[in-house]
């Protein structure tokens, strides 16, 4: 126990004789100041006060005038950007229905029976029609019955040419 009692028990803060100079310093000239009693630091001009409402307006009876600044109205454009929407999506509106319906209707034709497409063909084209059809015809295999007579042959050519 008497090794404990011959102990420091007090530490020192680190880097406390490296800013002790400057802390002395600080409080030597805060000090000097004090005695030198310069008051609250601020002084007022004489009569100033009572200048003041002569120096604010221009004549003693009439305030300043005070020019207006003139503001211009900028338009807003916000409109645009809910345009530019609406036209995206008219337009997008407008190639889905389309897509759409040219889907439909070859999902519609591909259901109709052949018997239904030639039998339309048979009675709606003419002969101005033809090259259309055959260009639009894939490669499609026509039985031939051999047992035609040439007479009929000939006036089926007749007829449609």
């Amino acid at each position: 126990m008497a090794t404990e009692d011959k102990m420091n028990n007090f530490n020192i803060p680190e880097g406390y004789f490296d800013t002790l100079a400057d802390k002395i310093r600080t409080r030597v000239f805060i000090e000097e100041l004090k005695e030198k009693n310069l008051g609250n630091g601020f002084s007022v001009p004489e009569n100033y006060f009572e200048n003041l409402e002569a120096k604010l307006y221009k004549t003693p009876n009439k305030p300043l005038e005070v020019k207006s600044k003139k503001s211009a109205k900028i338009i807003s454009l916000s409109f645009v950007k809910y345009a530019a929407a609406a036209s995206v999506l008219l337009v997008l509106s407008i190639v889905i229905y389309t897509y759409q319906s040219t889907n439909k209707l070859q999902s519609q034709l591909a259901s109709l029976p052949n018997k239904d497409i030639e039998m339309y063909l048979q009675n709606n084209t003419t002969a101005s029609d033809m090259p259309l059809i055959i260009e639009n015809v894939d490669d499609i295999i026509i039985e031939v019955d051999n047992n035609i007579d040439t007479k009929e042959l000939k006036n089926y050519l007749i007829e449609t040419i």
